[in-house]
């Protein structure tokens, strides 16, 4: 069993800055259950973007501009394929590519996906556990007014400017649990969900009915960051997402889908006016800036968080 820990649940760049300001704040004891919705097939290599996010974030390598890819990383590759009139919207840098090529070939030897990014941690000196929500395929798709595309090509291949009709994960049959996940949750003092986009970064993770329900029995203080503020997200494709999915597009949208297990959400200052309805929600508010623009402002969320955790 696992050392009582702090367990955040993140997915995307909008959790990558507070990944950044726990990596810098928590020295051991720390899991991370990352999104798994937003993995494909790229010619042939199977790519992850999430988890190679949150890989980076915590080796402390990655773009912080972009918020993903490796930091000074070169495209020669993308850009020899463009020029052979192949499609490189999907650009991954060459040093990123190495994790791919690797983890393509790692996992057609038998190693499951929480092995190979295991082994990619212990390469980087990553002294966190980084859990893939699930080993098996779970893929999020989007439904458009031009057919059904994966998340990535919706997002990065077209722009986000098909008008959305739902979200679907595809695979979720068959999907379990990572390995280490339910230890992680069952074990840990704090669960903090990261600020993300909940149907498409959070979504996938709790859509495994046997992590929703460890959530929901969970004794630890379950905590969220909001990803939005007024009525639109901080960034990323959140607002068409939730439109499309039913969920009102504000603080009390995310706090409804959190409601069967969550005890705390973090809301922005500029939605103070919303405190009593999320406590009528069963949920108690948290009212201060999220917005992490800058290393200090992820540090100081992180000891924010942790002076809440400390305090309950």
């Amino acid at each position: 069993m696992l050392k009582p820990a702090i367990t955040l649940i993140a997915g995307g760049t909008g959790s990558a800055k507070l990944l950044r300001g726990f990596g810098n704040q928590v020295r051991k004891d720390l899991n991370v259950i990352v999104n798994v919705g937003d993995n494909f097939t790229f010619y042939g290599l199977r790519v992850c973007p999430d988890v190679d996010i949150a890989m980076y974030a915590l080796a402390k390598i990655q773009n912080t501009r972009r918020g993903w890819g490796i930091h000074a990383d070169k495209f020669d590759f993308m850009d020899q394929l463009a020029r052979y009139g192949e499609e490189a919207w999907f650009r991954l840098g060459d040093r990123d590519l190495a994790a791919t090529v690797l983890r393509t070939l790692w996992l057609n030897s038998g190693m499951s996906l929480t092995q190979v990014t295991q082994r990619f941690c212990n390469a980087l000196g990553i002294r966190h556990r980084l859990l893939p929500a699930c080993d098996d395929a779970l893929e999020t798709w989007v439904q458009t007014d031009r057919g059904d595309v994966h998340l990535q090509e919706f997002w990065v291949g077209r722009g986000g400017n098909d008008r959305v009709l739902g979200i679907s994960y595809h695979g979720l049959e068959d999907a379990n649990p990572g390995e280490g996940v339910l230890d992680a949750l069952s074990t840990s003092r704090a669960i903090i969900i990261c600020p993300a986009n909940p149907v498409s970064s959070i979504g996938p993770i709790l859509a495994v009915r046997e992590t929703r329900m460890a959530l929901q029995e969970s004794k630890a203080v379950r905590i969220a960051v909001s990803p939005i503020i007024g009525a639109a997200p901080i960034s990323g494709p959140a607002a068409a997402f939730m439109k499309a999915s039913g969920q009102e597009i504000s603080v009390l949208g995310v706090a409804r889908a959190y409601q069967d297990f969550l005890d705390y959400l973090v809301i922005d200052t500029s939605d103070k006016n919303k405190v009593d309805d999320i406590r009528e929600l069963g949920i108690t508010p948290l009212v201060r800036n999220i917005k992490m623009n800058t290393s200090a402002d992820e540090a100081a969320m992180a000891f924010y968080l942790l002076r809440q955790i400390r305090s309950r």
